[in-house]
């Protein structure tokens, strides 16, 4: 029992030390030892935001701008008669296209509207006939 206090006491002792909490079982020349702590520097500080704020970039923004890019790239590629498939899941064969609306032949005679932005992809041809 003595060892898991000593043991939970040094490792509270430097936050009991920065609030100038005295912690039991300790003695005061602990206490004013690991009170004496290095002054905090901001380089540390800056150069850690810093690696955090690439790190982001990297892997969580710059993968991000390539996708955007790349729907872009394919929304602008869109031509009649082209098979796609929705984010919906619903797939057909692109009838007829505006600057914001294409309408997608889903069945003989039946049509369907949809935003320009709601095409997940383009399918290869052929793909409407094996469903």
């Amino acid at each position: 029992m003595r060892r898991l206090t000593l043991t939970l006491t040094s490792l509270f002792l430097p936050f009991a030390a920065m609030a100038d909490i005295p912690v039991a079982g300790s003695t005061s020349s602990n206490i004013a030892a690991s009170s004496q702590l290095q002054p905090h520097n901001g380089f540390t500080t800056m150069l850690f935001f810093g690696i955090l704020i690439v790190v982001f970039y990297f892997f969580l923004m710059r993968p991000q701008m390539k996708r955007n890019k790349e729907q872009k790239q394919m929304l602008s590629s869109l031509s009649v008669g082209d098979e796609v498939a929705t984010v919906a899941g619903i797939m057909g064969k692109i009838s007829k296209i505006n600057e914001e609306v294409i309408t997608l032949e889903i069945s003989k005679g039946v049509t369907v509207a949809f935003q320009k932005q709601s095409i997940a992809n383009i399918l290869p041809k052929g793909t409407l006939k094996n469903v």
